[in-house]
């Protein structure tokens, strides 16, 4: 939709200022009410005038807005030849009503007239208009022409002949135009007065696409849309009297969001403009006219966009309210000849939609979920939805059939009320204004029940049914809005709502996007308790799904007390060893082991690993899954030997019975291979990684979020084994990738991010880790919060590289923050606050204040080993220690990932717990003497070699 200046009649487009001439002088043309020139007008040539005919009932605007690239367009087109010999050239300019079509060709016209020995034009809005205009040409030529006593098709009428004789005869020097505008219905026979000649060209202007066909094979297309953005500010600005060139920045900007707010049609631009510049005739400022129009148009949208106020004004005679009637008065006509589609029902489903891209891939992930849907919510679909959305069976696949959503958009699509984007994720656009038009005909009530039950449908497959999870966040703003998702269901009290919500809220939580899906949990816990029970498994599953977001987002405590409601409901309405039971104790240890209470999820998933054993046998996944988890949790505790021993059993008997590239079966090996790095066995580990990233790549694609994380595990490896530039190479590839496919600011985006960001620092390039450092750190706070455990981690790493950089102030002030946010959130022993004590009380004694760094190991006495894990961190940095030391400090480093030594306290490891303390009376005896040693790092180098060969003395270790 490009510009039309002013007007949504296109074919009137003479504003208040524009004239012709008559017998009886100069007359206004208003309203589109045509004002034919008599034979002896000025510029109206007679038939025996060697120089033809001009009869053309009004001129373009003042005010009309150049649209170079169109008129280059028209131009070139023109100039193309027609393929069947009926006419020299031939140029169909369609698009949406209101966009500048009848101002395009007049443009023309004005630039081109001395090129045609005679131009004709017809008002094509109708039989009668038409039959009018060719009357109006007749007297123009002066062509003899006797009144038919009545009046039979226009086709026959003798104007219509006389005038398609009267082009025949012209020779081919002697070129002509006929300009046949606002066709936009066709079915009144307006092919029938097409005019032949081979010195002839013929320009159709219409809403409806098809009419390019009625030219004929070899005949020129051009589709008008909306104006650019330039465009349209030069149009408002024209006619409101102000010269784009010399505007204020105040003005231009006011301008933007005026003609953005009308999505830069050119109807609605050039009626706001009069509107606008009627305050400024009173006296207003131009800038506070504007300003007055916006917040009207936010306030009032329909009683301005329904006015007719500033439209005989402006020579219109529509209103944008009015402009597109022709179209939907032609798709209740397709109705009407086929039943079985019903496009204006499927364009009020449209505008619930985001507009700007309405994906194709919805529908065919709607159509997965909607048996599902149905079912639960107790929905019956009108037959042209469940038509759209109907699958099929193919070759024992079942698929979804889009013959009628093919069906049902090409009528959309020929009359310009949608259009066909391309790319990744093909699909339909809507402007702005016709969204609003289009929403005016729905049954909201009706509307409302489709576009929900539709929404619930495609998540609940993109759940349950769909692996393309890179489309995931496309959907997010297709969806209903929350606050009044709710409202709304609940006031109308809906047995169906809370699958809804929940299934809507899933995709929410997928994304990472917490706090929506927790509002949607809650409502749903709210209302399901309410109407079945607290202890009805519905309601528990809510409840289960609400401590899954609180356990996102780091919120240990809310999660722990509503899974353990859970868990002893269950374990009472259906005993200790159901599966939904299991279940809900497993979810249980998972937050036991992120608030670090490795003991007690340790027995927890003990019991539940042997009832499944019992119940299921040995091999069963939920068996294997179960003892999966449990060696996650040795590996916590730093008890990587029995962790291995479970993870080689759970990979094997996934192995058998899966398969080898079944997704648990690459989950069990990059579970192994990170046990295998966390012990040191870089070329083990490795090997795995390599065989899961490529088994992923292989069964998922290279971009599938499985692929990546395995990916990303490889980077680690790599950096452990000092292969830097390997490392980042493969964690490059997983942000960039990760941030096209999920979005920049998603949690596994930043994850990779943050990961890059250390290997920078691992590198000594500290400039890069900052600036990626500090971008992570501030998306986390914006999308997670500043006490997330996440968020906690990245201020750490930021504070890291501030002490790399001898920046102590500002790291001594993130670790303060860290220390204070860790005691608040989780308690004064869990490895996340002894580390941040420790890192605290390593950056006091590397700006030399001793003792406060003695004060704060008093305060808290097993801060100390935390603080040992600080200096080995410092003593990897060092590519030169001893190989001994190198080791011991990643074993420090890993052993309670991401949490570091503080582990071993919880593991009560001996041999740690010896080999920790053997370490600190080493190192304090060394910083004694700082004279020996050229730094701190070879402090640390010696200390660790020195404590490492006492240890290995005592026979009793």
């Amino acid at each position: 939709m490009n510009g039309l200046p002013i007007g949504s009649r296109e074919q009137s487009f003479v504003n208040h200022n524009s004239r012709i001439a008559n017998q009886a002088g100069q007359q206004t043309i208003n309203g589109g009410q045509h004002i034919y020139l008599a034979a002896n007008s000025p510029g109206v040539h007679s038939t025996t005038d060697a120089e033809g005919c001009f009869s053309v009932p009004f001129t373009i605007v003042t005010t009309y807005a150049e649209r170079s690239e169109l008129s280059r367009q028209l131009e070139e087109k023109l100039d193309k030849p027609h393929l069947v010999k009926k006419l020299a050239h031939s140029v169909a300019v369609v698009g949406l009503g209101g966009t500048g079509k009848t101002q395009l060709v007049l443009r023309y016209i004005e630039q081109h007239e001395q090129d045609y020995d005679s131009i004709l034009w017809i008002d094509a809005r109708s039989e009668e208009t038409a039959r009018s205009s060719f009357e109006r040409c007749c007297r123009d030529l002066r062509l003899p022409v006797e009144q038919a006593s009545e009046q039979g098709r226009l086709c026959d009428s003798p104007s219509v002949q006389a005038v398609h004789q009267w082009l025949r005869r012209r020779s081919g020097k002697r070129k002509w135009m006929m300009i046949i505008d606002n066709a936009d219905k066709l079915d009144w026979g307006v092919k029938t007065v097409l005019p032949q000649g081979q010195a002839g060209s013929v320009i159709v202007t219409s809403q409806d696409s098809h009419a390019s066909q009625m030219l004929g094979r070899g005949s020129q297309v051009i589709r008008v849309e909306e104006m650019s953005a330039d465009e349209a500010r030069t149009l408002l600005l024209k006619v409101v009297s102000e010269n784009s060139q010399s505007a204020s920045e105040e003005l231009l900007s006011t301008t933007t969001q005026i003609v953005n707010t009308l999505d830069r049609l050119a109807l609605a631009v050039d009626l706001a403009g009069a509107r606008i510049g009627s305050d400024v005739d009173e006296g207003a400022e131009v800038h506070d006219a504007m300003q007055c129009y916006l917040a009207d148009f936010q306030r009032h949208k329909d009683r301005l966009l329904r006015s007719r106020e500033y439209v005989e004004a402006t020579g219109h005679d529509q209103t944008i309210w009015t402009v597109w009637e022709a179209s939907l008065t032609s798709l209740r006509d397709v109705e009407k000849r086929d039943t079985s589609i019903h496009p204006i029902d499927f364009l009020a489903l449209l505008t619930c939609l985001d507009r700007a891209n309405i994906q194709t891939e919805m529908f065919r992930l709607a159509s997965g979920g909607m048996h599902e849907a149905c079912a639960a919510t107790d929905t019956e679909l009108p037959s042209w939805l469940q038509d759209i959305l109907q699958r099929r069976v193919n070759d024992q696949d079942e698929q979804w059939d889009d013959y009628y959503y093919r069906e049902t958009i090409k009528p959309l699509v020929r009359f310009g009320l949608v259009r066909w984007t391309q790319g990744r994720w093909p699909g339909l656009t809507m402007h702005g204004l016709v969204q609003w038009r289009a929403a005016k005909e729905r049954d909201e009530e009706a509307c409302w029940q489709w576009y929900t039950t539709f929404c619930a449908a495609a998540c609940y497959h993109k759940k349950h049914g769909d692996s393309r999870v890179e489309f995931r966040r496309h959907m997010l703003v297709h969806l209903p809005p929350i606050e009044k998702m709710i409202k709304e269901e609940t006031e109308r009290r809906a047995d169906d709502q809370s699958w809804i919500w929940i299934s809507i809220g899933r995709v929410w939580q997928d994304e990472g996007r917490w706090k929506q899906s927790e509002e949607l949990f809650f409502a749903a816990w709210q209302w399901l308790g309410q109407k079945l029970g607290e202890e009805h498994p519905s309601t528990l599953t809510a409840i289960a799904n609400l401590a899954s977001t609180h356990r996102d987002q780091g919120r240990w405590e809310e999660a722990e007390e509503l899974e353990v409601k859970v868990m002893e409901a269950r374990s009472r309405t259906l005993g200790a060893e159901h599966p939904d039971t299991l279940t809900a104790i497993a979810n249980l240890t998972v937050t036991y082991r992120n608030q670090g209470r490795w003991k007690e999820a340790e027995e927890l998933q003990v019991n539940v690993m042997e009832a499944r054993l019992r119940k299921l046998g040995e091999e069963h996944p939920d068996r294997l899954t179960a003892m999966a988890s449990l060696g996650v949790t040795y590996s916590k505790q730093g008890n990587e030997r029995k962790a291995e021993e479970l993870k080689v059993k759970v990979m094997e008997a996934m192995s058998r019975t899966l398969g080898e590239e079944h997704p648990s079966t690459l989950t069990a090996m990059a579970n192994l291979a990170a046990t295998y790095r966390n012990q040191g066995q870089w070329t083990e580990g490795e090997e795995l990684e390599v065989k899961v990233m490529a088994a992923g790549s292989r069964t998922l694609g290279e971009e599938h979020p499985f692929t990546l994380t395995a990916m990303a595990s490889l980077g680690v490896t790599y950096s452990m084994q000092g292969k830097e530039g390997k490392a980042e190479e493969l964690k490059v590839k997983v942000m960039e990738v990760s941030s096209r496919t999920l979005g920049e600011e998603h949690p596994d985006t930043l994850t990779a991010m943050a990961n890059l960001g250390v290997t920078y620092s691992m590198q000594g390039n500290e400039n890069k880790a900052e600036e990626l450092k500090v971008k992570v750190l501030e998306a986390s706070l914006r999308t997670l919060g500043k006490e997330h455990p996440d968020t906690l981690t990245r201020i750490a790493n930021l504070a890291a590289t501030y002490r790399n950089q001898g920046r102590w102030k500002e790291a001594d002030e993130l670790q303060v923050k860290i220390m204070e946010s860790s005691s608040r959130t989780l308690d004064e022993e869990h490895s996340s606050t002894l580390t941040a004590m420790a890192n605290l009380a390593s950056t006091y004694r590397s700006q030399g204040p001793w003792k406060e760094a003695e004060e704060l190991e008093r305060e808290h006495d097993k801060a100390f080993l935390a603080y040992l894990s600080a200096c080995s961190t410092a003593a990897n940095s060092s590519y030169e220690l001893p190989d001994e030391a190198i080791y011991l400090a990643n074993a420090f480093q890993i052993a309670g990932s991401p949490h570091i030594i503080g582990t071993m306290w919880e593991a009560k490891d001996i041999g740690a717990t010896a080999l920790a303390g053997l370490f600190y009376k080493h190192f304090s005896l060394s910083v004694n003497d700082m004279s020996s040693y050229e730094d701190e790092h070879d402090v640390v180098a010696y200390a660790l070699h020195d404590a490492l060969q006492e240890l290995c003395k005592d026979s009793k270790l």
